[in-house]
């Protein structure tokens, strides 16, 4: 054993990125990193259901309909329409969403 506890073993084993699903009666809770694909499938699902996500820095945006956000094609990032502004929206700050 290695001073930090861990074997050679250990050491060379991949590291796997643990994802957590939390489902609630409603609303529905995922806790976790959001990825392109995570975020393509909530946003074209049909029909659009409203969501909210929490960002690591504690930002919270709602989606209350499609006409509330915009996306490229791989959905990498999102953007957030409101009355008079826009936010862009990196998916790798993503920890939490919370469907309506």
């Amino acid at each position: 054993m290695a001073a930090d506890g861990l074997s050679q073993i250990q050491r060379s084993l991949p590291v796997r990125r643990q994802d957590f699903h939390v489902e609630a009666a409603s609303p529905r809770h995922y806790h976790r990193s959001m990825h392109g694909e995570d975020i393509k499938d909530l946003i074209q699902r049909s029909p659009f259901r409203p969501f909210t996500i929490r960002l690591t820095n504690g930002a919270e945006y709602s989606f209350s309909s499609r006409d509330d956000l915009g996306a490229p094609k791989d959905c990498h990032m999102i953007f957030h329409f409101g009355e008079s502004n826009a936010v862009r929206i990196d998916t790798d700050s993503i920890v939490e969403v919370v469907e309506k």
